[in-house]
């Protein structure tokens, strides 16, 4: 049979709510003792905050069944009309419902419930709200925090069905919804909202985080390791190198493409190349250098940073530190000099934008000037590299020229150098491009991945942010785009990350980071 089709209204709070034939009831517990058996299937009940994080969320609980209220779908319709990176994502997870429901498994309707297959080794999908009834007084999150909102629907469902595996005595009219709660021994509500999971404790609701696609951020990669001394290498030195000079054993096995360096010394570095580091090559950090910009005071992690922004083998490159560790500033001098030498004909710089639609549409002017006050921090770096380019080497000249804006066939008048916010990256395909994506730990994991698949023949891509600061909501260090790349991407041989532990902008920067 095909799915009832459920005629929808709006309750005082905004929400979308089906219509029953018969008024909402309360149920009371029955003092019969309770014979009926609990099954042995698990039932989750997702946020709309986790299908804004992860569309694919529905097929990521192996054969659990998934329950979504018509609340979320109500949530998803409404926050598709914004112009954003959420708006997106919303109908992002919309079309994935659209899909399952429009597929040839037929819907089925039973008591509140829609139900839908999700395919082979998959458990069902559950559409609906069970608003034919109330929850007795004082069990309900509206009773218990004095309001109604949309977040309640999610903790009272949760709820609703628990009360009805200890009801018995029931009307015909909800046998069907108990017959649906006895399948389950376990009711889990899963979303990515703290408010969210913060209401649900005090009322017994067992509420987490979707773990998906989360990680162990305390478990990411430095990018290297710190060596007691690194032994008959002269601090001149810059080329391939042993095991055994390094003091490495042979079969140890150590991590990919990754630095090392001697505590004794800070004049140059070993990187190990490749997959469990098969060869090692030395660093003079005086050799680094990169549009006029080298490591500042002499930092030895901002050289290796410098380093893997030049290795022409490295297709993707993540930097994290705090602000003011140099990331960018690394990140555009590597650009500009790369442009220059036609190593690759563009640069694309992007950041995250809260608000890109509705904020944008405050500010004045055209698209460009709208995001130039998001795109601020790249032009704030290109103005410190223009003051640091020579005025007589003819690299340093020609990327002069092209950063000056008197010039009409600069970089910026020919596209050559565009800075964008992340909304327009998608769909477009880059080749040859040298890209910057700046504060990535405001990324969801699908929108590294989309921006990632955006690279075609010779493109570069570095990713840049500080996980310890995130500002996008439903986001934390653990569950951010940035976090998940490095985990992922760790052992691949055209793969370098590195973390910049030393602020380099001032020291009351530096104080500002630790302290405050």
């Amino acid at each position: 049979m095909t799915a009832t089709k459920i005629n929808m209204r709006s309750n005082e709070n905004g929400s979308s709510a089906a219509l029953s034939q018969n008024p909402p009831q309360t149920l009371s517990l029955t003092k019969k003792k309770n014979t009926a058996v609990v099954g042995t299937k698990t039932l989750i009940v997702l946020d709309t905050s986790v299908l804004i994080y992860d569309e694919n969320a529905m097929y990521a609980f192996k054969d659990y069944d998934i329950l979504l209220p018509y609340t979320l779908i109500s949530e998803l319709v409404n926050l598709v009309s914004s112009k954003n990176e959420v708006s997106r994502a919303a109908r992002a997870a919309r079309r994935v419902i659209y899909e399952i429901i429009n597929s040839k498994n037929e819907g089925v309707r039973n008591g509140s419930f829609t139900q839908y297959s999700l395919g082979k080794g998959k458990g069902n999908l559950l559409i609906g709200d069970m608003n034919a009834f109330t929850l007795p007084k004082g069990m309900s999150a509206n009773d218990v925090y004095s309001h109604k909102e949309n977040d309640h629907v999610f903790i009272d469902i949760c709820q609703k069905i628990s009360f009805l595996q200890k009801s018995e005595n029931l009307s015909k009219r909800y046998q069907a919804d108990r017959a649906i709660a006895l399948l389950y021994k376990e009711i889990r509500l899963v979303t990515n909202d703290q408010g969210m999971l913060i209401k649900a404790q005090p009322l017994n609701i067992q509420a987490e985080e979707y773990k998906a696609l989360k990680v162990e951020s305390e478990k990411l990669p430095k990018g290297f390791t710190a060596l007691d001394e690194i032994p008959n290498i002269p601090k001149s030195f810059n080329g391939e190198v042993s095991r055994k000079e390094i003091g490495i054993p042979t079969k140890k096995i150590i991590p990919s493409n990754n630095f090392y360096y001697a505590e004794n010394t800070s004049s140059h570095f070993i990187f190990g190349n490749g997959k469990q580091a098969i060869g090692f090559r030395s660093v003079a950090i005086s050799k680094l250098s990169a549009a006029g910009i080298q490591p500042k005071h002499g930092d030895i992690f901002q050289g290796m940073a410098l380093d893997a922004l030049l290795n022409p083998k490295a297709s993707l490159v993540t930097i994290t530190g705090h602000a003011g560790t140099g990331k960018t500033l690394l990140s555009l001098a590597v650009a500009l000099q790369s442009v220059a030498n036609k190593t690759h004909t563009k640069i694309i710089g992007a950041r995250p934008v809260v608000g890109i639609g509705e904020g944008h549409g405050f500010l004045p002017g055209d698209l460009q000037e709208k995001i130039a006050p998001y795109m601020a921090p790249f032009h704030d770096n290109i103005h410190a590299i223009k003051n640091a380019l020579s005025n007589t080497d003819p690299l340093m000249k020609k990327i002069a020229q092209g950063l000056d804006k008197t010039n009409q066939h600069n970089w910026f008048n020919t596209g050559i150098i565009e800075f964008i916010s992340i909304h327009f990256i998608r769909g477009r395909t880059f080749n040859n491009t040298f890209i910057i994506i700046d504060e990535a730990q405001n990324l969801t994991p699908a929108e590294v991945k989309a921006i990632i698949t955006r690279a075609g023949e010779g493109t570069k891509i570095i990713l840049c942010g500080d996980i310890e600061q995130i500002d996008t909501p439903y986001l934390n260090k653990d569950n951010n785009g940035l976090s998940y790349v490095i985990t992922k991407m760790k052992d691949e041989d055209d793969f370098i990350h590195i973390h910049l532990p030393h602020g380099q902008r001032s020291s009351l920067a530096n104080k500002a980071s630790m302290l405050l």
